[in-house]
């Protein structure tokens, strides 16, 4: 990344939740081997690189599956970013409650998703119209 951002925009979690094998600790935890550890590592890290930048979190989409092979649910996931983000006071854009996508809805599923995951054309609509609001907010 560039050092000298205005604006880092984190969007993560989602292959958190599905693909990755790392616990997801606890809030104490401060180290990259948990999913809590690496969202304070990751807050601290932008906020020493970027210190006068805007650093914004997205908490993930809702998707057609939430619950993972490890009986993790993708609530969880975006708790902690919440959670960890407001511990550095980081503004946080919240997909999962706010984008109106909710792939387990058939109708909605097919007209703003490709797989019950990825947004298509019109779901990316929906998605920069949310982000655009928010960081005119800010």
């Amino acid at each position: 990344m560039e050092d000298m951002a205005d604006i880092v925009m984190v969007f993560g979690g989602t292959n958190d939740f599905d693909h990755g094998d790392a616990p997801i600790g606890t809030p104490q935890g401060r180290t990259p081997e948990t999913f809590y550890g690496a969202m304070h590592y990751l807050c601290k890290g932008l906020i020493e690189k970027h210190p006068s930048a805007i650093i914004v979190f997205m908490t993930p989409l809702h998707r057609a599956h939430e619950k993972c092979r490890r009986g993790f649910y993708l609530k969880q996931y975006v708790e902690i970013i919440r959670e960890v983000a407001q511990e550095y006071s980081l503004p946080v854009l919240d997909l999962y409650a706010t984008a109106g996508i909710q792939p387990q809805i058939p109708v909605q599923k097919e007209m703003f998703t490709k797989d019950g995951l990825h947004p298509n054309d019109a779901g990316y609509e929906r998605v920069f119209k949310r982000v655009e609001a928010f960081l005119k907010a800010l």
